[in-house]
């Protein structure tokens, strides 16, 4: 073979190896997390899934769930992009979190990927509905209502249970009061439906009401679990949703 009909061939060569190394890099990209630690009451051969941005939070996503190897040891890998990653492990339900070491609400679990191949440890403190905690005590206040279990909403064709927080003279005066519509109500009020701690609106409300009879009417929407980012973003998110 002559060295200008060799040209052509090594030209293919170049770019079949480019391609192949650019097969490989997301390959490299890789976080796993192996749960390495868990409850001792954790149920047999359970179901494991991570709650995480890029599902919506969806508690039980089939394509985010930890696989199970012959040792009984959990793993997930996952391909991102450098970014602050943050995640929650369930057994398929939000009542069924991962729970702090008193069995009681944790923080989002906060990991800073930088891109590159690495394997993280993961110690699961407790669930919630396991602990002898559960189930967590209602802190909603007297003045709060929840007015519908399942109101309609044909925009959407979904239900949706609403809340209503009252000011504590609503019913004794004839006083007008702002409204306020908020968004995730599972939070607002009251630990036992919250699902990322509780945001006390009824007890900052009703300090603020003690303290110089300032108020206002809250209506609480839940929202839409696994359609939450789908509901609450003005268009498609290349990584989220929407």
């Amino acid at each position: 073979m002559n060295r200008t009909s060799s040209l052509p061939f090594n030209r293919h060569l170049q770019i079949l190896v480019l391609l192949l190394l650019f097969a490989m890099r997301p390959l490299q990209a890789q976080l796993t997390i192996v749960i390495s630690d868990l409850p001792s009451n954790t149920p047999p051969n359970a179901r494991i899934f991570m709650a995480h941005p890029y599902n919506n939070w969806n508690p039980s996503d089939p394509n985010s769930t930890f696989k199970q190897d012959a040792a009984g040891r959990y793993s997930i890998t996952l391909q991102l992009e450098p970014q602050e990653f943050q995640f929650k492990v369930t057994r398929g339900d939000w009542t069924k979190v991962e729970g702090n070491e008193e069995g009681q609400y944790r923080q989002n679990h906060v990991y800073q990927y930088d891109g590159t191949a690495h394997t993280v440890n993961l110690e699961i403190a407790s669930w919630e509905d396991l602990h002898n905690s559960y189930p967590r005590a209602s802190t909603r206040a007297d003045n709060v209502d929840v007015i519908a279990t399942a109101f309609f909403m044909p925009q959407l064709n979904r239900q949706r249970r609403i809340w209503v927080y009252l000011p504590p003279d609503y019913r004794s005066t004839d006083h007008r009061y702002p409204v306020i519509y908020m968004h995730d109500a599972q939070n607002l009020f009251d630990q036992q439906t919250s699902f990322s701690g509780e945001w006390k609106i009824d007890e900052s409300l009703n300090y603020l009401f003690g303290f110089d009879q300032s108020s206002a009417i809250v209506v609480g929407i839940d929202n839409g679990g696994s359609h939450r980012i789908d509901e609450y973003s003005p268009w498609v998110h290349p990584s989220y949703g929407g």
